[in-house]
């Protein structure tokens, strides 16, 4: 069997935060009574759509998509952020799944605003090394 060889943006700390994130809410999600179904899928799309926007925009090897597809992602996050809100505030997310989730977008905003500050920084000064990085790991 061939390995797949992923490229470098798993090796972003923001990236694995939210890969980390989509899990917990896929995770959570699963307990949710009948008749959720709508919210559901939105929270499990607004998740995976953070992790997958930040792989997007490094693949896309320029670096003015790569700010773009971030802040698709900060959106995607507050959206997420908002629908947890609604959970929390009708009991269907609660305890310690409520405290991993909070935990975790407590994190990734501030990681993923950091991560397109830097972008940014770069964008205007020119200096980007656009050459993608295989996955070492």
């Amino acid at each position: 069997m061939t390995e797949l060889h992923l490229p470098g943006y798993r090796n972003l700390k923001v990236w694995r935060m939210a890969f980390e994130l989509a899990r917990e809410v896929y995770m959570v999600t699963r307990a949710f009574p009948k008749g959720h179904y709508r919210l559901i899928d939105q929270m499990l799309g607004a998740s995976a759509s953070v992790h997958g926007n930040i792989a997007e925009g490094y693949c896309r090897n320029r670096l003015g998509s790569y700010v773009n597809s971030c802040e698709i992602a900060r959106g995607e996050l507050g959206e997420l952020i908002s629908y947890i809100h609604q959970c929390e505030q009708e009991g269907l997310i609660a305890g310690e799944a409520a405290g991993r989730i909070n935990l975790l977008c407590n994190n990734l905003w501030p990681a993923l605003g950091g991560l397109i500050a830097t972008l940014d920084k770069k964008l205007r000064s020119g200096e980007w090394d656009n050459i993608l990085r295989p996955d070492v790991s």
